[in-house]
């Protein structure tokens, strides 16, 4: 009753195939591209447990439930009423079917760990629905199964995939963090996808305000020349990530710094952190009327004002505090609506890069 194939095609919906793809381009890296099989081996390992596609058709009453029920209907429990029970509670559910006009992926490559989760589920009795439903004629379909799988993870939040695909990091960072708040302090070494390499007290993960990524807050060092800094760091920007326990690594977390990293969180958002290389600076800028009603409307990475003027033609001066990276990915998209007044560097590189914008659509 199975057809195990552990290089299936997929068959997905326009929409699942569009999220896939995207989250390929955004789980891999530059020199690293993700491929098709490596995302769906980790939805099986990682979401199989918590998704409905699982969880609906598994056994909802254990053996020993089943054996106190039968003995109080006079009924001795045999391995054959067994099936039968489970069988008939259950394969009333509709089996599953492809979507209109699907996309067909390549070809896939499963791994071990996934392949046994497959072999599981063809095969054990307690899945007998499961085989049902993500059959192909009279043999369970590991095609069919997956695509089910996958169509189920697509539409799931964005945080939510980057929890399932990135599971391993995820339950790193949270043992790291249990084993500081019971006071065995230890520390996790990070390397991100651009290499760049942090020694970090981990304090919480946390999601920004738009409950788009998942982030770990903590006190970390850049640099040991440096110093430490509150910092976050985006969990799908890291490549690996491991616990050390030593005292040579040169970070000294105090109450303080925890307080300073939490002012931040509320000050600028999770994402929005800075480091050493890129601390607050006061920035101003001028608005127009249509720049003023678009930053009312454009609440992603919208940066906190700490001061705002109304002038007297109508434009509004608006003082800020934060990072010249969340200033420079926000106003950029106003154009000719947002002037920046103040620090003159950052000033230079909106003007540097208009400039090039306009020798590029004037040539």
């Amino acid at each position: 009753m199975s057809d195990l194939n552990f290089k299936p095609i997929l068959k997905l919906s326009p929409f699942a195939y569009y999220v896939t793809e995207c989250d390929l381009r955004l789980f891999g890296s530059e020199k690293k591209p993700l491929a098709i099989s490596g995302l769906v081996n980790q939805i099986v390992l990682n979401y199989c447990k918590d998704s409905e596609t699982v969880r609906r058709t598994s056994e909802k009453i254990t053996e020993k439930e089943l054996e106190n029920l039968f003995r109080r209907m006079g009924i001795k429990l045999t391995r054959s009423n067994l099936i039968s029970f489970r069988n008939s509670s259950q394969i009333s559910i509709n089996k599953y079917t492809y979507p209109p006009n699907p996309i067909e992926t390549k070809r896939l490559y499963l791994n071990v760990k996934v392949q046994d989760i497959l072999q599981t589920y063809m095969e054990d009795e307690s899945y007998i629905a499961l085989q049902h439903i993500y059959s192909r004629g009279d043999k369970f379909s590991t095609a069919v199964f997956i695509s089910a799988l996958v169509e189920e993870y697509a539409n799931l939040p964005m945080y939510k995939r980057e929890a399932i695909f990135y599971s391993d990091i995820m339950n790193i960072a949270a043992e790291s963090i249990k084993r500081n708040n019971y006071g065995d302090t230890c520390y996790l070494s990070i390397v991100t996808k651009k290499n760049k390499k942090i020694k970090m007290y981990a304090v919480e993960i946390l999601l920004d305000e738009w409950s788009t990524f998942n982030y770990i807050i903590g006190i970390g060092v850049y640099d040991p020349v440096k110093g430490e800094t509150p910092i976050s760091i985006r969990i799908s920007n890291i490549q690996k990530i491991e616990i050390v326990s030593s005292e040579k690594i040169p970070v000294i977390h105090n109450s303080q710094m925890i307080d300073e990293l939490y002012r931040r969180i509320e000050s600028h958002g999770v994402m929005f952190l800075g480091s050493p290389k890129n601390e607050d600076e006061t920035i101003k800028i001028r608005l127009t009327a249509e720049g003023f009603n678009l930053y009312n409307t454009m609440v992603f990475m919208r940066p906190r004002y700490k001061s705002i003027k109304k002038s007297d033609n109508g434009d509004y001066v608006m003082t800020f505090s934060c990072t010249q990276w969340q200033i420079l990915n926000y106003f950029k998209k106003m154009g000719k609506d947002a002037e920046i007044i103040e620090p003159i560097q950052l000033r230079e590189r909106f003007a540097e890069f208009f400039k090039s914008a306009n020798e590029l659509y004037n040539n």
